[in-house]
């Protein structure tokens, strides 16, 4: 731990997930902020990996070296009953009903629906003959 880092006991409760045994490293995603890095004694292991893709609770000496992720070395681990763990979750937004956004649509039957009307009656050469005399001096009888 980085030496002009701050220390200080902690709990941060998220998803555990991303362990890495060999390393003895976890990271949890809490509810809100930033990934948590983690770091676990040899005798936690078992516990670390069943608790794995589960909500959990963890309590330890946090670090927070400075402009780095907050890092925590982990004393004491809770695999939080009842709360929704990775599986849940994704079983869960995976069987959400998603709305139809054509459900209300109806089929085009006329396609000049597609274009504004006309603002007369005129034809197109008509309008644009009334256009050309509009720009054109006037020339006063004489």
């Amino acid at each position: 731990m980085a030496a002009n880092g701050k220390r200080a006991t902690t709990t941060v409760t998220g998803l555990l997930l991303e362990a890495n045994w060999k390393e003895h490293t976890a990271e949890i995603y809490p509810d809100a902020g930033p990934v948590v890095k983690v770091r676990f004694p040899e005798d936690l292991s078992d516990a670390i990996q069943r608790a794995a893709r589960q909500r959990v609770r963890v309590t330890g000496r946090a670090t927070r070296p400075r402009n780095g992720p907050r890092r925590l070395q982990v004393e004491e681990l809770e695999v939080l009953d009842g709360a929704p763990g990775l599986d849940e979750m994704l079983q869960t937004a995976s069987a959400q009903p998603r709305a139809d956004p054509f459900a209300h649509a109806k089929p085009l039957v006329n396609v000049w629906d597609l274009f504004p009307p006309l603002p007369d009656e005129r034809s197109a050469d008509e309008i644009i003959e009334d256009i050309r005399a509009c720009r054109l001096p006037h020339q006063e009888d004489e």
